[in-house]
């Protein structure tokens, strides 16, 4: 885990915190040494494209924003005065 601001996170690079998994790799700063990014190159070098694709998927799959956010932000309040 890492903390910024104060905050508990389990990942610090963007694609990871959306997807809560391991998406790209993380070199932090504070950790970060020549053989370390040596073995991540190679790494990311030696995985397959569809899986990378797959990964990236799933991301922009939670970042989807409908075709007409007005029309779910009324749902939402409609949807709302239900509860």
């Amino acid at each position: 885990a890492k903390y910024i601001l104060g905050i508990k996170l389990k990942h610090v690079a963007l694609p990871n915190i959306i997807a809560n998994d391991m998406v790209v790799p993380e070199l932090v700063q504070s950790r970060i040494r020549v053989p370390k990014i040596l073995s991540t190159i190679q790494t990311v070098l030696a995985t397959p494209t569809s899986k990378i694709q797959d990964r990236y998927s799933n991301v922009v799959s939670k970042l989807k924003i409908s075709k007409s956010p007005l029309s779910d932000i009324a749902s939402f309040i409609l949807n709302s005065n239900k509860r």
